[in-house]
């Protein structure tokens, strides 16, 4: 009878200690620790997170939160550009190879596409099998021709930096920080060998100041996007003499995914 019992109030412990340690779990509500998290005792759990640098040593001096101004002047000279002080993006951008593998407006509407395929391939003199990404060229062809306005960021005016930002985030999806200056900060530098559409080309085009103050988009075969000064938003050729002549280099979005 005693070796009976003995069995079944062992498996009544056994129960009992299990239902008791699931409750004091839930209780406490005790974290997970992740796989790639590192436990020191007498601090927190933390998660790594691969720290992202800037190549060249640049760096940007951002304004407090409580002096988070704009402020403007009428730069004078052929190409203009905003002189804003902003603060930078908290979060730097990041983009794929696939982004322009996103739904057009145009996938439902072939002969729409190949029209705007063919305007573009003449623009840029390049074939037409190249020009693939029609999210992208359908918000260059929406946006071609608004003038340009120092500090605008809508139809009726936008200048060279908004017109980026706003492309962005619309294509890829990416908040861009608001200034050439900052655009120039957030990108990895490369060479214009290099080269692919949606990378970044940045000017120095004032005489008064230091660094970038204008920026365009790559698109192809020589060929980029800006809001120009003189022409509004327009497809201009990067070895036209005035921007060999000012340009600071290239620049990348990379991914942190």
């Amino acid at each position: 009878m005693v070796k009976k019992i003995i069995p079944a109030i062992s498996v009544l412990i056994l129960l009992g200690s299990c239902s008791a340690l699931k409750q004091i779990d839930v209780a406490n509500n005790k974290p997970i620790t992740p796989v790639n998290s590192t436990v020191v005792p007498g601090k927190s759990t933390a998660t790594k997170h691969h720290e992202v640098k800037f190549l060249n040593h640049i760096s940007a001096s951002p304004t407090s939160a409580e002096n988070n101004q704009i402020s403007i002047r009428q730069p004078k000279g052929p190409q203009r550009d905003e002189i804003i002080t902003l603060k930078p993006a908290e979060q730097l951008i990041s983009i794929n190879d696939n982004a322009g593998d996103e739904n057009s407006a145009m996938d439902e509407n072939p002969d729409a596409a190949i029209a705007l395929r063919s305007k573009y391939a003449s623009m840029m003199k390049t074939d037409l099998s190249r020009v693939q990404d029609l999210k992208l060229y359908e918000y260059i062809d929406d946006w071609y021709g608004t003038p340009y306005k120092l500090g605008g960021t809508t139809k009726n005016g936008v200048d060279c930096s908004a017109f980026v930002q706003s492309l962005f985030a619309t294509v890829y999806g990416i908040n861009l920080p608001r200034t050439s200056k900052y655009q120039h900060t957030a990108t990895k530098r490369i060479s214009t060998t290099q080269l692919k559409e949606g990378d970044l080309l940045f000017f120095h085009t004032r005489r008064n100041f230091r660094g970038v103050t204008h920026v365009g988009i790559y698109l192809q075969n020589n060929k980029f996007v800006q809001a120009s000064s003189s022409g509004g938003v327009i497809i201009s050729d990067m070895y036209d003499p005035y921007y060999v002549k000012h340009l600071i280099g290239a620049g990348r979005a990379i991914s942190n995914n």
